[in-house]
């Protein structure tokens, strides 16, 4: 588990070389350098998730606040009659469809918030992962093509080390290829993303403020 999601892809660091260097340099230094290398390409999932657990605890503060004054209008209704009486009754009516349709909206875009998170998350953990996987087939490489070059004076060795680094090579391009498809196909599902938090955001908006009184009501009976 990672961040209370089941992170899968963590168990591939446990035959990662990069993996163990950087969590060795994380432990002593408390710095996540494979981290701050993909998170400007991932985002700070866990301040977009942040938001969106704070417009969820909005919008069910908003929606008891509506509870609050539909049960009291009710209750109030039995006992006040008369034109200022008719005249609160519409105004805490319409103030508290104000605040639920405002909770509703409130709750989708949190909903949406999170599962923004949850897909920036998952895109942190497999861009991290691959970017492990190019540093751990880049030293790879590097090893046979090492090899190689202190057995060329042995014909197979230097054919062997050689053919070794050709084939970690491609590995190495494929799994860059595969990097950069991922960061296209994340971008255009966060593109969708936002769109439809604009939506949401936009109906938030078009909700305009709930509604305040005018002037304070001021009871000639109350001095």
């Amino acid at each position: 588990m990672s961040a209370g999601f089941a992170n899968v892809t963590a168990l591939l660091d446990q035959v990662s070389l990069s993996a163990w260097l950087n969590e060795a340099i994380k432990g002593a230094t408390d710095y996540d350098v494979i981290g701050s290398v993909v998170e400007p390409f991932s985002g700070d999932w866990e301040k977009v998730s942040t938001y969106g657990s704070s417009l969820a605890n909005m919008s069910q503060c908003l929606r008891g606040i509506a509870g609050n004054v539909r049960v009291t209008t009710t209750d109030l209704d039995f006992h006040w009659n008369g034109n200022a009486a008719d005249a609160a009754h519409l105004y805490f009516t319409a103030t508290s469809r104000s605040l639920t349709m405002h909770a509703d909206a409130l709750d989708r875009a949190a909903k949406q918030y999170q599962a923004l998170a949850l897909d920036v998350w998952h895109f942190h953990e497999a861009l991290k992962g691959l970017l492990q996987s190019i540093v751990d087939q880049g030293l790879l490489f590097l090893i046979y093509a090492a090899a190689g070059t202190a057995l060329c004076e042995t014909v197979i060795g230097a054919v062997a080390g050689y053919a070794l680094a050709a084939a970690e090579l491609a590995k190495l391009l494929t799994t860059i290829n595969k990097a950069a498809r991922i960061v296209q196909m994340a971008n255009m599902a966060f593109q969708t993303g936002f769109s439809t938090l604009a939506g949401i955001l936009k109906e938030i908006e078009d909700l305009g403020p709930i509604p305040a009184l005018g002037v304070p009501y001021d009871h000639p009976m109350v001095r």
